[in-house]
């Protein structure tokens, strides 16, 4: 079902973690949307989506939401000819958010066809739709290696950390080609490294930034049972303790070869940024944060503090060890 006289948003990659906030927030904001995206093994594509707005808590959300099977690397998406000239005919914008971020290069095959290939389906629609505008999100790091000042123009480096950053450097060169071709209006949206709510801590997925966390939960893990179980001698050997309110001091020195900056920002602060961009448009933009945390060897646990606390609770971080 959708509501009548309000925009209607193409959305692809709703079940990843940016994709799923976005989709959250633009329900929120009384958007109908589309979602293009695919059946899991043991879920449809409806049951999916159902289960991430129950996370997000807007269930009474589900009928703003029409969810349309795709294939993006076929004609038409993949869709029956019928229902692909229905869609085109009420959709106002595309929002682009699906893609492969591996950074492996024994999958830049994988990588590059998800990342590149795959755009035609998405393009040709948003085409034939005549959309208003198409938004998509790429990433801070199509500046490349060796840059320290990136303009909000296409990239023109040659050399990258991994495919990943590649393949979307080289997928906005080919939406910006072919939107101006076909005079589609155009914004790229250029995150840096995207975490948890910055209030809450809670995240979707705890992947890329979280796997040092989750082996800092594992060194917690280990002395907590030694302290709980085995009277605690291991640990206190190490100068490992429960204090009286109950939080486990747990010293960890991490070596750093050098200093530098991490560049992360709190999914809300993209979320939040992006919808402001997407309801007034221009065309490149970049979510950095204001200011990036610097370390060293002297600060490094102080940076990392904010993301690893001692206990997970479901989807949040919490700092005590009861």
């Amino acid at each position: 079902m959708l509501f009548e006289n309000k925009p209607t948003i193409a959305l692809t990659g709703a079940t990843g973690f940016l994709g799923s906030h976005l989709m959250a927030a633009i329900l929120s904001k009384g958007y109908n949307i589309i979602v293009f995206g695919r059946s899991a093994k043991n879920e449809s594509l409806e049951e999916r989506i159902s289960r991430l707005l129950q996370w997000f808590g807007i269930d009474s959300c589900l009928d703003q939401v029409t969810c349309v099977d795709t294939d993006l690397s076929q004609d038409n998406l993949g869709i029956p000819t019928g229902e692909y000239s229905r869609l085109c005919s009420v959709v106002d914008s595309v929002i682009h958010c699906a893609s492969d971020t591996s950074f492996s290069e024994s999958k830049r095959e994988k990588v590059m066809a998800a990342n590149i290939n795959n755009l035609k389906g998405i393009l040709e629609f948003s085409k034939n739709a005549h959309v208003n505008f198409f938004h998509y999100i790429s990433t801070a790091y199509v500046a490349g290696t060796g840059v320290t000042y990136c303009k909000e123009t296409l990239s023109s480096v040659k050399t990258f950390t991994n495919v990943y950053e590649e393949s979307k450097a080289e997928a906005e060169k080919i939406i910006s080609r072919f939107c101006e071709k076909n005079s589609i209006c155009l914004s790229i949206i250029r995150p840096s490294i995207v975490y948890g709510d910055s209030q809450s801590g809670r995240s979707l997925k705890f992947n890329a930034l979280y796997f040092p966390v989750r082996s800092a939960q594992t060194i917690r893990d280990i002395y907590l049972n030694d302290i709980l179980n085995n009277g605690g001698l291991k640990a206190a050997k190490n100068g490992i303790f429960i204090d009286k309110e109950g939080y486990l001091f747990l010293p960890l020195k991490i070596y750093l070869p050098h200093e530098g900056n991490i560049n992360i920002i709190p999914v809300d602060y993209f979320v939040n940024t992006t919808i402001k961009i997407i309801e007034n448009c221009s065309s490149k933009w970049y979510l950095p944060p204001d200011k990036p945390l610097s370390y060293n060897n002297e600060n490094h646990c102080e940076v990392l503090r904010t993301a690893y606390e001692s206990k997970w609770s479901g989807n949040y971080l919490r700092s005590d060890a009861r």
